[in-house]
């Protein structure tokens, strides 16, 4: 099951969409990125309201465009509203031009020594692909495998990066420092979900 949204994998899981968490969101009936898209707005402190389009008025024309039906002085469902453009924005998003997809489409130079390097780690040793194995390279399932708190400045960077791929215990984690190396350092496959 996936922790946004409440379509596909997350069809009757009604009880573990917690009131008072962003998970409340999921009784809007959304699909996940949608749901992702406007209970991020209240984690990020993205404050989308009247106050908002007042302060920058060609706003207020491009929300009633896109939703005739608004009434723009309504705060959540300008925040509803939002999250959908957001949402509908990033599907546009794709990584077919990326230095992975390129190389998968016969562009042996797309992508460097150390992008390919990661992209055999991706797929072989780190089993990354057990988890990511959509067509994006993503998944609607939530997955909970947890880390370590983070203090005394030390970020967990190096405990996952040292370890050899080939011990049990680097399977798995460090997940999301790994998509943000990706993301951030734009060095092994190049590209985001």
């Amino acid at each position: 099951m996936g922790q946004f949204g409440a379509t596909n994998v997350n069809v009757n899981t009604q009880s573990s969409w917690t009131k008072g968490t962003p998970k409340k969101n999921n009784f809007l009936g959304f699909e996940g990125i949608e749901t992702q898209a406007i209970a991020g707005q209240d984690v990020h402190r993205l404050q989308v309201g009247k106050i908002f389009l007042d302060e920058i008025p060609q706003y207020r024309e491009m929300f009633k465009k896109a939703f005739p039906t608004m009434n723009v002085n309504d705060n959540y469902q300008l925040k509803i509203n939002a999250g959908l453009a957001i949402a509908a924005y990033e599907r546009t998003l794709l990584a077919t031009e990326a230095p992975f997809q390129q190389w998968l489409k016969g562009n042996s130079s797309a992508m460097t020594d150390a992008q390919k390097q990661g992209a055999i780690l991706f797929f072989s040793k780190a089993e990354c692909f057990l988890c990511h194995n959509s067509p994006s390279l993503s998944s609607m399932k939530f997955y909970a495998i947890g880390m370590a708190d983070l203090k005394n400045g030390f970020y967990g960077n190096n405990k996952v990066v040292a370890t050899p791929p080939t011990k049990a215990e680097h399977k798995g984690r460090g997940d999301l420092l790994v998509k943000l190396k990706i993301c951030i350092n734009s060095k092994y496959l190049n590209f985001t979900t």
